[in-house]
C-alpha cells in the first residue's frame, strides 16, 4: 500500500530559506559541510541535526554558521 504524506508536516518557509542560505554560503565560500563543521567548532551530529531541523537550532549556533559563511548581518534576520 502506498504511503501518504498527510502525517508529515510541510517544511516551514523559514526553514527552507535557512537551508538555502547555508547552501549558498557554502557555495560562495567554496566550502563543504565538513569545512563548516571544522570552522564553526560544532559537533558533526549537531550540524547535521540543525540542517535537518532548523526550527530546533539555537540562535547562537545560527549566528556561528552565519559568521563562518560570512553572511551579511542585513540578511540574517530573514532566516531566523
Amino acid at each position: 500500500m502506498p504511503r501518504s504524506n498527510l502525517a508529515r508536516p510541510s517544511p516551514n518557509r523559514k526553514d527552507v530559506a535557512f537551508n538555502v542560505a547555508i547552501a549558498e554560503g557554502l557555495l560562495m565560500n567554496g566550502m563543504n559541510k565538513r569545512d563548516l563543521i571544522q570552522k564553526s567548532g560544532i559537533s558533526p551530529s549537531t550540524v547535521y541535526n540543525d540542517l535537518k531541523h532548523p526550527d530546533r537550532m539555537t540562535v547562537g549556533r545560527a549566528r556561528r554558521y552565519f559568521d563562518v559563511l560570512q553572511i551579511p548581518s542585513e540578511k540574517r534576520g530573514a532566516y531566523l
